[in-house]
């Protein structure tokens, strides 16, 4: 199956969004999409990118951004953005499917690039799960004081769902939390990792487009990358995106 990338789709998947635009980044966002639409992805990357300055939470262009990379050849810069947008958008299919396929073009076949919010498949994102927390917090303190004067089944049964739901969602928002990492995608067709900085060290093994991988550190023109507890090394910054 091809990638799910339509002009009409763009334009409906926005629809929420340019409402909260200012007319001139509306106007930006109607010319990106006539410029994808038009092949020229370059001149639309450059506009979606000037929105994305100033809506940084937005998951919808992010996506967007990623299908023009995507179109544009850039694999390991559309899956750099896909992840983004999934960690915003975590139940929206498109974003997901987009990102296995994207994924499923890379040479280097990674088992490991799941994180917690996959495993766990976790279909709120961060600020939702602040949200749910905050709302079923005031719900169980409400029905607490409201036991205080009346004592019945009902009231009994509804303190301990409102118990099981704050439990469940300040889990969830925990997971979420603690499983924030840096990830970093290769960039260039072909990258080697080093043992330490300087191409003059040791060549540990090599990377290509689109492989994901953990940002540890960084220094200079280098960062220390890691694909599990046995692969670590330092690349070039240039090679890379995160």
């Amino acid at each position: 199956m091809m990638i799910k990338i339509l002009s009409l789709y763009f334009l409906l998947l926005f629809s929420f969004n340019v409402l909260g635009m200012n007319e001139i980044d509306t106007k930006i966002f109607i010319d990106s999409n006539t410029l994808y639409d038009q092949g020229d992805y370059k001149s639309a990357l450059s506009k979606y990118h000037e929105l994305i300055d100033r809506y940084p939470k937005s998951g919808e262009l992010y996506y967007n951004l990623a299908n023009a990379y995507y179109k544009n050849g850039e694999l390991g810069k559309s899956i750099f953005f896909y992840i983004k947008a999934r960690k915003i958008l975590p139940r929206h299919g498109d974003v997901k499917y987009n990102l296995e396929y994207a994924r499923n073009q890379k040479i280097d076949k990674q088992e490991n690039n799941k994180d917690l919010l996959d495993l766990f498949n976790i279909p709120f994102n961060e600020d939702e799960l602040l949200i749910l927390v905050t709302v079923f917090a005031l719900f169980f303190w409400s029905i607490m004081i409201i036991s205080l004067y009346r004592k019945n089944f009902i009231i009994i049964s509804t303190r301990y769902i409102a118990i099981i739901l704050l439990f469940l969602t300040g889990t969830l928002l925990t997971i979420h939390t603690f499983s924030k990492k840096e990830i970093g995608v290769i960039t260039s067709p072909e990258a080697s990792v080093f043992s330490t900085i300087g191409v003059d060290s040791i060549k540990l093994f090599t990377l290509h487009e689109g492989s994901e991988v953990v940002v540890v550190d960084k220094k200079d023109n280098w960062i220390l990358v890691t694909l599990g507890e046995n692969r670590k090394g330092w690349i070039p910054s240039d090679k890379i995106i995160n």
